[in-house]
């Protein structure tokens, strides 16, 4: 806002007249109007300056004027000539600047005296104006580049600014000038090459331009521009020389196999080529010709990394470090090469971008025709981090592509898939694809699937007993089976047989499946009784194992006879005592086989029966001791009467040679009142750990009930206690069951429920 500004120049002079001076005007619209009345005096009364003196005013005031110019004037008004003797007389005028370029008539008047009349002359002068050129202040529209158009222009003025007027005695005159390219920039000539015919001049800017077209092989660098006027009898001729550049655009090469992706915790060498741009190269006009010896600046997401300098080739390279903590993704990487005389600068903005290498984990399973199998896996990153909402392709080898999965939140993922029961049973090859995003690189992984059949194992004969020392044929077949579809491609599947727990064979399947035992029941091996029957096949590579179990009866040629029976501590006559309720029974029973050898550690199990009613009720249960006896004590509290028939019956014995005895049962008449139960429990309802509670229930009113179709069920009871539909109760408590139990019973006639 202080800014002084000074008009500063030289001058001297010499005048003849006092009133000869010199001043200087000043013009604020571009030279359009002139302020006389404010014209700057510097002369004084002084008529001779011999020395070049220096100048200085202050011209402040003309701050923020458009377009300020200065004119210098020299003013002398008219004289009167004295003729001399030999009657010639001379004048020297200097013509002001603001004359117009024209021809100009000067008059010579003679007013006369006493001896001469008055006479004049005239004589017409042609007035030129003094030309020069003004060129393009704005350096970067003087730079041409190869194989491509600079605009050569240069604005044709007078000494007054003004544009040479084209108008000159009413008719239209042209002025042309001729432009000159030096391609070498030579001094002494630098009219070396015209750049075509004259060119004509713009009448209302004066300006002189024409788009020329660099040579593809010319030299970088200043080059001489020079625009010649001829001049003609109005304007002087003028030649003056403009300094034009020509440059190389330049541009930054990669190698061919640069993909911009780089990795975490990798230290990266970001290598690349400075190189002019190929339609302006001389020598490699392919490529472009290198440039060596210039400084690159590189940046990563805008902090400096390097500032190299580029090698024979125009090669560079920067080293950098990528953290193992960077975020994936686009990283802005600047190249900047700042220029020279010879090549324009380059500012280069790359997209780096880091990514991660994926791994999937997909573990191997084994599964079954007809069956759904859930494909599980699991997508990490670089950082074993999770790679979430990627899709994952699943191809199954022995079909196209059956789905695709998206990773969740933690990485995993999983896709259900239908294995058919027509499929070949063995091992496929189960494939996750990732097909890759910008910031994950693709992969893909494969586990081995192994495919079974699932298989069912039949029994195919009817034998349901067989004796002691008799040879039974037990007879089965192994197919595949599953939703329907059946197979047959189970020869050659080994099937073991075991009976009662013990391994009675081994064999091969037939071509149809079918395999036969024959195995002889040897009494040594099993002891007799109700056993279980169990065929299994184990599996294999390619099928599932499966097991058939039934049941098979060993009859045992064996005698039961009651060697004591007491009632209420005396001797017992079934068919002649009478038992009461409440009244106790205490027996002995002995068990022998057909050579009178005692059966020891036999089980044994003692029942009874209303008769003529056919539900059986226990009583109890056990093993002989050592020497084949098993004794049992009975208080029945039954509050029906009649006849009771108690069956004890041996392991592997048959009903018809069990032993039986039948007695009279009376229940007292008892004065009680209803207390609203509905049941009775026959049995003792206290049992030691290791043997078999009985207890029979039933009801107290029959008459409310469909009898026939009354079924007893227990609600949660202890582990291990079961009741049949008929109402009888087992249980065989251990040592953790020690103590106090609630029962709750709970009745249902197919109408009613209590």
């Amino acid at each position: 806002a202080d800014k002084v500004y000074t008009l500063s120049f030289y001058a001297w002079w010499s005048v003849h007249w006092e009133d000869d001076f010199a001043y200087v005007l000043f013009s604020s619209d571009g030279g359009a109007t002139w302020a006389d009345e404010d014209r700057i005096d510097f002369m004084g009364s002084d008529l001779a300056q011999t020395l070049w003196t220096n100048f200085e005013f202050n011209v402040t005031g003309l701050k923020g004027s458009d377009d300020v110019k200065f004119a210098f004037v020299f003013y002398s008004a008219d004289k009167t000539l004295d003729v001399r003797t030999d009657a010639t007389f001379a004048y020297n005028y200097l013509i002001p600047m603001s004359t117009t370029a024209d021809q100009h008539r000067v008059e010579v008047v003679f007013k006369g005296n006493l001896l001469f009349r008055m006479g004049k002359s005239y004589e017409d002068i042609d007035v030129k104006r003094i030309t020069h050129f003004e060129f393009e202040t704005s350096y970067p529209n003087k730079v041409g580049h190869r194989n491509a158009p600079v605009k050569l222009v240069a604005y044709l003025l007078d000494n007054m600014g003004e544009v040479p007027s084209m108008t000159i005695r009413g008719h239209a005159y042209y002025y042309q000038v001729t432009i000159y390219w030096d391609g070498r920039r030579t001094i002494v000539d630098p009219l070396r090459y015209r750049v075509g015919p004259p060119y004509t001049m713009d009448e209302e800017t004066g300006e002189v331009s024409i788009n020329y077209v660099v040579a593809w092989d010319e030299n970088l660098g200043p080059h001489n521009v020079t625009f010649r006027f001829p001049g003609d009898d109005y304007y002087t001729s003028v030649q003056q020389t403009d300094i034009y550049y020509v440059k190389a655009e330049t541009y930054i090469r990669f190698p061919d196999d640069e993909d911009f992706k780089r990795f975490r915790g990798q230290s990266i060498n970001i290598q690349a080529e400075l190189r002019i741009v190929p339609h302006q190269s001389i020598e490699d006009t392919e490529l472009g010709d290198p440039i060596s010896a210039e400084f690159i600046k590189i940046y990563w997401d805008g902090n400096p990394i390097g500032n190299r300098r580029t090698q024979d080739g125009g090669t560079y390279a920067a080293n950098y470090l990528v953290l193992s903590t960077h975020p994936l993704g686009d990283v802005r990487v600047m190249f900047v090469y700042e220029g020279q005389s010879l090549y324009e600068p380059l500012t280069l903005i790359v997209n780096f971008t880091i990514v991660s290498e994926t791994f999937i984990f997909l573990d191997d399973q084994e599964v079954s025709k007809g069956s759904w199998v859930y494909i599980n896996g699991t997508v990490l990153d670089d950082r074993d981090d999770p790679v979430p909402f990627v899709p994952i392709y699943i191809i199954w080898k022995r079909a196209p592509e059956i789905g695709r999965a998206t990773t969740k939140v933690d990485g995993t993922f999983s896709m259900q898939y239908f294995i058919q029961y027509e499929d070949k049973v063995g091992n496929v090859s189960v494939i996750a694809r990732f097909k890759g995003t910008e910031i994950y690189l693709a992969n893909e992984t494969s586990a081995v699937y192994t495919v079974k059949a699932f298989t069912t194992l039949r029994r195919g004969d009817q034998i349901t007993s067989v004796a002691h020392g008799e040879n039974v044929q037990i007879r089965g077949k192994l197919i595949e089976y599953g939703g329907g579809y059946r197979g047959v491609e189970t020869y050659g599947k080994t099937i073991t047989l075991s009976i009662d727990g013990i391994v009675a064979g081994e064999k091969r399947t037939a071509f149809d499946g079918s395999v036969t035992f024959t195995v002889f029941i040897d009494p040594e091996i099993w002891r007799g009784g109700e056993v279980s029957v169990v065929m299994e096949y184990a599996g294999s590579d390619t099928s599932e194992g499966s097991r058939n179990v039934s049941k098979l009866f060993i009859e045992v040629d064996m005698f039961a006879t009651l060697s004591e029976a007491y009632l209420n501590g005396v001797p017992f006559d079934p068919e002649k005592d009478v038992v009461r309720r409440d009244d106790t029974i205490r027996a002995r029973v002995f068990l022998e086989n057909s050579e009178h050898q005692p059966l020891s550690d036999w089980f044994v199990n003692v029942s009874y029966f209303d008769i003529p009613w056919p539900s059986k009720y226990p009583i109890s249960s056990g093993i002989t001791d050592s020497q084949g006896y098993y004794e049992f004590t009975w208080t029945p509290r039954d509050n029906v009467s009649g006849i009771k028939k108690v069956r004890i019956e041996g392991e592997g014995l048959s009903t018809t040679n069990s032993l039986a005895f039948e007695f009279t049962y009376i229940v007292p008449p008892l004065q009680v009142t209803d207390d609203g139960e509905l049941i009775d429990i026959v049995g003792d309802r206290n049992v030691t750990t290791g043997s078999t509670l009985n207890l029979v229930i039933k009801v107290r009113r029959p008459a409310d009930w469909r009898v026939e179709d009354l079924e007893f069920s227990l609600v949660s009871p202890p582990e291990g206690m079961v009741i049949t539909y008929e109402g009888t109760i087992t249980w065989r408590p251990d040592e953790d069951q020690v103590g106090e139990h609630t029962i709750t019973v709970w009745l249902y006639d197919g109408q009613d429920s209590k």
